[in-house]
């Protein structure tokens, strides 16, 4: 099934054919927007995150552009614990 696809996707590193319709409604998504990104601009991201069905965030970043300055990684990944909950490692 779809669910295991997603498994060995995410636990082997691999590119595997998983129809986007089913990732929307399963994996949880933080996503970080640079509103000076010319390859990927906002709208079109999200057109995107609105198509999400799972739990989402966002953040705004007005001075980025395609990547996300260094404090997004520590957001994304308290984010991403608290989805899971995982505790933060000591």
């Amino acid at each position: 099934d779809d669910f295991n696809h997603l498994e060995i996707c995410f636990f082997t590193h691999r590119l595997l054919f998983v129809p986007l319709r089913e990732v929307v409604s399963i994996v949880p998504v933080f996503m970080g927007v640079g509103l000076q990104d010319t390859a990927a601009t906002a709208p079109t991201a999200f057109s995107a995150y609105n198509q999400v069905r799972s739990p989402k965030e966002f953040r705004l970043y007005p001075e980025a552009g395609h990547s996300t300055p260094p404090e997004h990684k520590v957001l994304k990944m308290q984010w991403i614990r608290e989805q899971f909950g995982i505790s933060k490692a000591r």
